[in-house]
């Protein structure tokens, strides 16, 4: 599992990250870069970021509001499906980033998950 942090300057937020609180890259897709330290996963997602993009009810993330839980699946329609039939409330349509597709559904509190499909390799 990983945590995703919505950050208005990726560049400055992995210098923080990395020179503050003892964090590496992982890996760097440009407008999201994954950053690791003591098996936490840190996905800083800058506003160019498929993760920056307006849900369907036209709430556009910012930093400070927009975190959640990223948690990785292995079929994402599928897991979709069984949500909505059981009452799930998807807040984001399917969206297609550098490493995956992800969605964000609603927990019962209403806080956001977003379940996560990395490409196949």
């Amino acid at each position: 599992m990983a945590v995703r942090y919505i950050v208005d300057n990726v560049e400055k937020a992995v210098k923080f990250y990395t020179s503050y609180l003892g964090f590496f890259i992982k890996n760097d897709w440009g407008p999201v870069v994954i950053l690791n330290a003591n098996n936490l996963e840190l996905w800083l997602s800058g506003p160019l970021s498929s993760a920056g993009k307006t849900v369907v009810d036209g709430y556009k993330p910012t930093p400070g509001g927009s975190n959640k839980i990223v948690v990785e699946i292995k079929n994402l329609e599928k897991q979709i499906d069984k949500l909505k039939r059981n009452g799930v409330r998807i807040i984001s349509e399917t969206v297609k980033g550098p490493a995956g597709r992800w969605v964000v559904i609603s927990d019962p509190s209403g806080n956001p998950v977003e379940l996560f499909e990395k490409n196949k390799a």
